[in-house]
């Protein structure tokens, strides 16, 4: 505001603050409190908030996206796949969860993804596990990361890139991992079981760093994350997110112009 001139403001205090101290300093500087005051600032923060502004300074300089939806349900109208999926995780989840809130083993044992029962029966297998979780941490994990990455993708290129990144991660990223695998000298158990719909969603997420700034930075610490939990695990079969992101990366380059 270029002001004429300025008032200096001194601070006395002893050595050693003490917690009166501290809460006399809150009070002169905060007279309305430290809730309200932090409150009524993200208020302010929120009324400034611009989603488009938000998204296209992430966004690189050629990528040019639809314009804001003008309102909230606009916007869930524009991510059809996105809401679906979460209200129909939240339904499986109440389903398949135990008293405990971890999935039932019954349903494990017969609707988990593994390379026995890919073999035996590949629809069954591919079919239904995407859609069970190992417990509410597991479930809110992948609700969270869907929102952000299938909604993300929705967002920005529509739900029919969406669902195809969505369906080739669930789809093939197990068996592709699991013959990778086990053609490195075995690494793979051959019953050693997955459920989930995390591949789904780091397909999407592979695809949906394409449009970003500084997407391939992202891609990298994604692809070291998975190969560094896969390792402290002892669980190779985690390399199935590191395979569901190269097939989201595939499919940016061959759906996206």
């Amino acid at each position: 505001f270029d002001p004429s001139h300025s008032v200096p403001v001194y601070l006395i205090y002893r050595p050693r603050l003490s917690v009166s101290a501290l809460l006399g300093l809150s009070r002169a500087f905060l007279p309305t409190g430290m809730a309200k005051s932090s409150l009524t600032g993200a208020i302010r923060m929120l009324e400034r908030f611009s989603l488009a502004g938000w998204i296209s300074d992430r966004l690189r300089s050629d990528v040019i996206v639809r314009s804001a939806p003008p309102s909230f349900v606009r916007l869930l109208s524009r991510c059809k796949l996105t809401c679906a999926l979460l209200v129909f995780h939240l339904f499986t989840y109440w389903w398949g969860s135990g008293p405990d809130g971890a999935l039932d083993p019954g349903l494990r044992a017969v609707w988990s993804y593994s390379w026995d029962s890919f073999l035996a029966h590949p629809l069954h297998a591919l079919a239904f596990s995407p859609w069970l979780h190992e417990n509410f941490i597991h479930f809110s994990l992948n609700w969270a990361s869907l929102a952000l990455f299938v909604g993300g993708l929705e967002y920005l290129a529509g739900t029919p890139i969406a669902l195809a990144a969505f369906a080739a991660g669930v789809t093939l990223s197990n068996p592709v991992c699991s013959v990778v695998l086990t053609w490195l000298a075995g690494w793979v158990p051959a019953a050693e079981t997955d459920v989930g719909s995390s591949l789904g969603i780091f397909a999407c997420a592979g695809v949906f760093c394409t449009f970003l700034r500084r997407g391939r930075l992202l891609l990298g610490g994604l692809a070291i994350g998975i190969v560094l939990e896969s390792a402290l695990r002892h669980e190779p079969m985690d390399a199935n997110h590191l395979f569901a992101l190269g097939i989201g990366a595939l499919l940016a380059r061959a759906l996206i112009r």
